[in-house]
């Protein structure tokens, strides 16, 4: 064709339009040369538009650094469901993250503190000991609670015998609004009395009770042993804690009828201590021949009496004169 020569108005007019479209499409498909292979479409940043996918969302730009062939039309068999809505719920594996820290409370440990005290608090939530039924805590201490006939005063003179073996003078007892109170041993020499030949030596010893004790010395538990050989008090039943024998209690029923001597009496193993008593099936089973040990004074409590005390000052008096009914 011959440029120079003239072109009719409409070529004009559409070489002006395509030139148009070119400058607002961009520049045309590069084709490899016939035979090269399939066209390869090389975008530009400001020239390739997204594109939906298969389930209508719109797919984010590709890096024009990049070539990609041309897209394949979409496969009518795929699946366009949505995608599966179960949600694993199961906890996490606590093993997963072996390196997460630790938030769990440091240890706190606790030493209890029961020095001196047979019963109450130890200091880290747990008792140093339980009272009985006829006792109260006190200052870590077990204190009866149980009225019992008790013998009256003037004066602490009236509290002791004309003869008292050691350990039961004046110096042992107060006199305490008419009453007489006994303040226990204070030294060893108050345990050094005629029930020698019975107990063994003796010592004064702070057991955890509102007052010292007299108990017996040793070296083995057999030394703690009564002398008479019941079988409830024999070396089995004892165990020699520094120095002082220290009662376990009783191991069986026989034992218990051997040492009283009645087939009325067995252990008691509810007890604090395992403890001869005499077993019942009703309150009545206990009484014995006075005002305040009669039927009413009793308890029958898992088979076994357990004394309720004194009900009244009448009982104490027809038990014996200057008897108090009174807690210790």
């Amino acid at each position: 064709m011959d440029v120079s020569r003239p072109q009719p108005a409409h070529a004009r007019a559409l070489g002006v339009s395509l030139s148009l479209l070119f400058a607002l499409a961009g520049p045309p498909l590069a084709c490899d040369a016939p035979g090269q292979g399939a066209a390869t479409f090389q975008p530009t940043p400001d020239t390739v538009a997204p594109t939906p996918d298969a389930a209508g969302e719109v797919a984010a730009s590709p890096d024009a650094s990049q070539t990609h062939d041309a897209p394949a039309s979409p496969d009518p068999t795929a699946d366009a469901s949505p995608p599966d809505a179960i949600t694993d719920t199961s906890p996490p594996d606590a093993t997963a993250d072996a390196s997460a820290p630790d938030t769990s409370p440091p240890d706190v440990t606790c030493d209890p503190d029961c020095a001196g005290r047979t019963c109450g608090d130890d200091g880290c939530g747990g008792l140093c000991g339980v009272c009985s039924d006829t006792a109260a805590c006190q200052q870590g201490k077990c204190v009866s609670t149980l009225k019992v006939c008790t013998p009256g005063c003037a004066t602490v003179a009236d509290c002791v015998t004309a003869d008292p073996p050691p350990g039961y003078g004046l110096a042992n007892y107060v006199c305490d609004q008419g009453v007489c109170r006994y303040t226990g041993c204070h030294s060893d020499a108050d345990c050094a009395s005629a029930t020698a030949s019975v107990y063994g030596v003796a010592v004064c010893e702070d057991v955890g009770a509102p007052i010292s004790v007299c108990l017996s010395a040793c070296a083995v538990p057999a030394d703690c042993a009564l002398q008479s050989g019941a079988e409830a008090y024999s070396a089995d039943n004892y165990a020699c804690d520094a120095g002082v024998c220290v009662y376990l209690g009783c191991l069986s029923d026989a034992e218990c009828a051997e040492s009283f001597l009645s087939d009325d009496y067995a252990c008691d193993a509810t007890q604090p201590i395992p403890s001869c008593m005499r077993k019942c099936s009703a309150p009545e089973d206990c009484a014995i021949a006075s005002p305040a040990y009669d039927g009413d004074n009793w308890q029958c409590k898992a088979g076994f009496c357990v004394y309720q005390g004194c009900n009244t000052q009448a009982e104490c008096d027809a038990m014996a004169p200057g008897f108090v009914c009174t807690a210790p």
